[in-house]
């Protein structure tokens, strides 16, 4: 990322590769405040979320992606994995 102009979701998509994952919640955090209707950005930090366990954000993240773009496959995905792991999580408390 040196050397030239990033935006917010470039630097996201750096920390995500990078598996700095908190780093990327931030980043897509700030991206969504400039582009607030931008499915991708609420895409990849429900990815993000996921990565950290934080389901319940993923999931909030992945509905905010379908109801911008109900046609977007892509955040039925989001949602569908978000859901899947907090099945799993659960399953493993009881």
């Amino acid at each position: 990322l040196s050397g030239k102009s990033t935006t917010p979701k470039d630097v996201g998509n750096h920390e995500f590769a990078s598996r700095n994952f908190e780093a990327a919640v931030e980043a897509y955090s700030l991206a969504i405040s400039a582009e607030k209707k931008d499915v991708t950005l609420y895409s990849n930090r429900s990815a993000a979320y996921c990565a950290l366990g934080k389901f319940g954000k993923a999931l909030n993240d992945a509905k905010t992606a379908i109801a911008i773009n109900p046609q977007w496959p892509k955040g039925y995905f989001r949602l569908g994995y978000a859901e899947e792991k907090m099945i799993q999580y659960e399953d493993h408390l009881l």
